[in-house]
């Protein structure tokens, strides 16, 4: 069996148990070196890789492949997102979260009912957090801060639980519950991401801070074209402030364009790390990058919106 990371055991007490209703808050706790748990018997071992599996069942059909998450980490590697990572960054340094040390936290063996005042290090909770690349970047600009890196695939959750000594993966659908207690995040992030406005607002602290990227209409043209890739509609944008209108205020937007000159197989990489390797033709999809001139210069447009929670 393997021992429970550091960062896991430090985080888990603001991580909620999946085996309860949503009215309850029912935190979880290191039971032992080698396990985590709740005080109604659930238990949850780390995987050897360094992750803990808090689904209730299988993951859902568009939890990310391995293949994918292997891409993703062929394009992060080459820094085709890097300018991405470093607005990321400095957003987070120029809009600092609250300082928050005492928060109103559910004992390990308490429901909604029962609360107690802890002291603890502030925790930036990432969403859909891939490998959790750009979480451990923007943890490196949070030195005091634990990360909490949540996704759906378990193979983004073993890269992410590598990125930093700080960072706890976690894997969970967070279109059924978001496994973070209430009030006890002062950063999230949500990157190329799902998106549920009163999950951010229930988790995080008031006035905390919540980073949101989106990819803009021409994010990786010319591909979207020449390679029949999902498409961004016109009003992203738009639709993601409406969104986020109630509840939230807008202190930044950030506009991240830049152009990457890719040779086919990081063009291959970007084409299947997202969502659209669910659609694609593997077969037509190489004759297509065959027809592509080498390299090809391709267009990183990404929107970062920083919001700070009302309340």
């Amino acid at each position: 069996m393997t021992q429970v990371p550091s960062a896991l055991s430090a985080c888990a007490a603001r991580l909620l148990c999946p085996h309860h209703g949503p009215a309850e808050r029912t935190v979880l706790q290191a039971t032992t070196e080698r396990s985590l748990g709740c005080t109604q018997g659930h238990r949850f071992d780390p995987a050897r890789q360094g992750y803990v599996n808090l689904l209730r069942g299988p993951a859902p059909a568009a939890a990310d492949t391995a293949a994918m998450v292997a891409a993703r980490q062929v394009v992060l590697d080459a820094g085709v997102q890097a300018e991405l990572s470093r607005t990321l960054q400095r957003v987070v340094t120029q809009h600092p979260p609250p300082r928050v040390t005492a928060t109103a936290t559910a004992t390990a063996t308490a429901t909604a009912t029962e609360i107690a005042t802890v002291t603890e290090p502030p925790l930036l909770v990432d969403v859909g957090a891939g490998t959790g690349h750009h979480t451990a970047a923007v943890l490196e600009a949070l030195p005091d801060h634990l990360g909490v890196a949540v996704d759906v695939s378990r193979y983004a959750a073993r890269r992410a639980a590598r990125t930093h000594p700080r960072l706890a993966a976690v894997v969970a659908d967070v279109w059924e519950r978001l496994p973070v207690l209430d009030g006890t995040a002062s950063v999230l992030l949500d990157v190329f991401a799902p998106r549920d406005p009163e999950a951010f607002a229930r988790v995080l602290v008031p006035g905390g801070l919540l980073i949101v990227a989106t990819p803009a209409p021409d994010h990786l043209d010319p591909l979207v074209d020449r390679l029949e890739l999902l498409r961004v509609g016109d009003d992203k944008l738009d639709r993601l402030r409406g969104q986020l209108e109630t509840g939230f205020t807008e202190l930044a937007h950030e506009r991240v364009r830049t152009e990457v000159a890719l040779d086919r197989h990081l063009v291959r990489a970007v084409a299947t790390m997202g969502p659209s390797a669910h659609h694609l033709d593997p077969d037509a999809l190489m004759r297509a990058i065959d027809g592509l001139p080498e390299p090809t210069l391709v267009r990183q447009a990404v929107d970062v919106l920083v919001l700070r929670r009302d309340g």
